[in-house]
């Protein structure tokens, strides 16, 4: 364990991975492991582990869709400011602990979204949720609230591939944001707080535009985006193939 920290501390101090704990942890992984499956499988979740520890030491801080989904976007800063101050020290970033809490709020999430267009959402089959939280928790970017012990919402900053170099798109750092808060906990600045921490987060891994896809009918979740500070990016058009 100690050497495991003590060389990803060298791979910061050297400059050579730039502040990003993914990138960290695989490079050191590489180093270590090789292609070695099973020992790669074995220090996997430790070497994620240890470089979101130390990211988290090294700084200050650390949506639905359809048819004609609006794609909302806003540029990064490095600071995202709080509207939502007595909330924000709620939020801390989900442990595996979670998880039980992260799986409630997918389904809830789910359940809201069937409700506004049955013939395009469903509800995932919570098993295969649960498993895929137990996946990711602990270097995913998923960040909670909690209001008297109990999470009642979340927001993952989910990265997003460079445009390839052959297309015209110019690349930035990007990530999209989706945001959940649970019924009974709405319009108390929950939702405000978990966005806000969430710029952060995607800040400090370099990313420069946040998206959020929102689901063109589902007014409620646009008057929160633009709330934060989200506007118009494009119209995605669709046509079913008879």
């Amino acid at each position: 364990m100690k050497a495991l920290r003590a060389e990803l501390e060298r791979q910061w101090a050297e400059g050579s991975i730039d502040s990003e704990p993914r990138l960290a942890a695989e490079a050191v992984l590489e180093l270590v492991a090789g292609d070695e499956p099973p020992l790669r499988l074995l220090l996997g979740s430790t070497v994620y582990d240890l470089a979101f520890d130390i990211s988290r030491r090294r700084m200050d801080t650390w949506a639905g869709w359809d048819d004609e989904p609006r794609r909302r976007e806003r540029p990064c800063p490095p600071r995202a400011p709080g509207h939502a101050e007595g909330v924000e020290n709620l939020i801390r970033r989900a442990g595996r602990a979670d998880v039980p809490a992260l799986v409630r709020l997918r389904l809830a999430n789910a359940e809201r979204h069937v409700e506004l267009a049955p013939d395009l959402f469903r509800v995932p089959d919570e098993a295969a949720v649960r498993r895929h939280f137990e996946a990711v928790v602990g270097h995913a970017l998923i960040l909670v609230a909690e209001v008297d012990g109990e999470v009642v919402g979340m927001a993952e900053v989910v990265p997003l591939a460079d445009p390839p170099d052959h297309q015209i798109l110019t690349p930035r750092r990007a990530a999209d944001i989706h945001t959940v808060v649970l019924d009974g906990h709405r319009d108390r600045g929950v939702g405000t707080a978990l966005v806000a921490a969430a710029e952060r987060v995607a800040a400090e891994h370099g990313v420069s535009l946040v998206f959020a896809n929102i689901f063109a009918s589902n007014e409620n979740a646009l008057a929160f985006y633009s709330g934060a500070g989200f506007g118009p990016r494009g119209i995605l058009l669709s046509k079913a193939c008879d």
